[in-house]
């Protein structure tokens, strides 16, 4: 019976998410073999999936209460059983199986169509219409040795300067760095993120560097000396170009630094994040936080806490931790702070709290190309609710 009730639930599923356009190749194959099987099959499709058939049905489903209802049919089954003999046969069978594809299909569809009725709940509880907030891009602005600031996004192609002894070159959303010859003066560029932007830049000695929304990094143009010193606010990613001779160290300001060699890692410290976090992807480095430090393996995340505490987790999912590097929001199990401090960065959008905020956590992966909108889904599905004004939203 439980197979049987397993097989039933998964050709429910694959009704739902044929709705919602999320069939993979190989469900797709099922479920068209499923409805190849019978004309009945097909027929029972097209009933759960008739749009005119759901939103009759909407206000009956909203107010179905599944106990009463489901004891009532217990009582009659069993009062049918007393009194007569148990039907058998193939049509009762089929005719079971295709109620209970049925009735957990309804409640799947009805589900995914309150969703998307809820989704709309967005624009409706606002004062003024609503235009779906696009999300950030490659935008920043270089602060040039000389005080020059230049402004960078994906339009700025083709620009050079010569600082000193160092040739500078935007090309395709990034900035890189190319020496002229030996000087011994070392002079500094800044890039600087705002709220919705990111970049990319390469360094003189071929490290690569990505920046998070509301970041920065100062560096020299050229690395000369025994050692190679950047400083980072916010959020970046880091693939150091290896040179034993020539350690390379990532200061943040107020809080510490982390030594690398050549290495791939991920450096949390937004001053409105709780913990300071520095993530290894691959190689080695070393944290240092005041009197505390420690060394990090691959998988490693070393986190700091305002009290001094220096805790390292064993492993982390690297997927999560730099997926925004790669494009994505990947949310697990992560609350709904934690969630509107990334999309208030990336969407430079201010959150209001009205009430208390929702101890619910949740997980999802969203491209960082998405409209708001389609990110708010998340949480949207699971209760939380907003009210969008402007570049202002209310989360209740």
């Amino acid at each position: 019976m439980m197979n049987q009730f397993e097989s039933l639930y998964t050709k429910a599923a694959l009704i739902v998410k044929s709705l919602q356009n999320d069939l993979t190749d190989q469900e797709r194959l099922s479920l068209n073999e499923w409805l190849a099987e019978s004309d009945a099959n097909q027929a029972l499709y097209n009933e759960l999936t008739n749009e005119t058939t759901l939103a009759s049905e909407l206000a009956i489903l909203a107010n179905f209460d599944a106990q009463a209802d489901w004891q009532k049919i217990t009582n009659r089954i069993n009062d049918k059983q007393s009194k007569t003999a148990p039907i058998v046969g193939i049509n009762y069978r089929k005719w079971l199986s295709a109620a209970a594809i049925l009735l957990i299909a309804c409640l799947g569809v009805f589900q995914f169509w309150v969703s998307r009725n809820n989704r709309n709940s967005i624009s409706k509880n606002s004062k003024h219409p609503i235009i779906d907030i696009a999300p950030g891009g490659n935008k920043a602005t270089l602060k040039l040795a000389d005080g020059t600031i230049i402004t960078l996004n994906d339009s700025v192609n083709g620009f050079q300067a010569t600082q000193q002894n160092v040739k500078l070159v935007i090309q395709n959303g990034e900035i890189t760095y190319q020496s002229l010859g030996q000087d011994n003066q070392i002079i500094y560029n800044t890039v600087s993120t705002p709220r919705g932007g990111q970049y990319k830049l390469l360094l003189d000695d071929g490290t690569k560097v990505w920046l998070n929304a509301a970041s920065s990094i100062k560096y020299p143009t050229t690395f000369s000396g025994d050692e190679r010193i950047v400083e980072l606010t916010g959020e970046g990613y880091f693939e150091v170009a290896h040179d034993a001779s020539k350690p390379f160290k990532v200061v943040l300001p107020g809080i510490g630094r982390v030594d690398a060699i050549g290495t791939a890692f991920n450096i949390n410290a937004y001053s409105d994040e709780h913990i300071t976090k520095t993530t290894l992807v691959q190689g080695k480095v070393k944290v240092a936080f005041g009197s505390k430090t420690d060394f990090l393996n691959p998988g490693q995340q070393a986190q700091l806490f305002p009290s001094g505490q220096l805790l390292v987790l064993n492993q982390v999912d690297l997927d999560e931790v730099i997926a925004w590097k790669n494009g994505q929001f990947i949310f697990k199990q992560m609350n709904v702070e934690n969630i509107m401090r990334q999309i208030g960065r990336w969407y430079e959008i201010e959150v209001i709290y009205n009430g208390p905020v929702s101890q619910e956590t949740f997980s999802g992966i969203v491209s960082r190309d998405s409209h708001l909108m389609e990110v708010l889904k998340i949480m949207e599905e699971g209760g939380v609710r907003f009210k969008i004004d402007g570049k202002k939203i209310s989360v209740y």
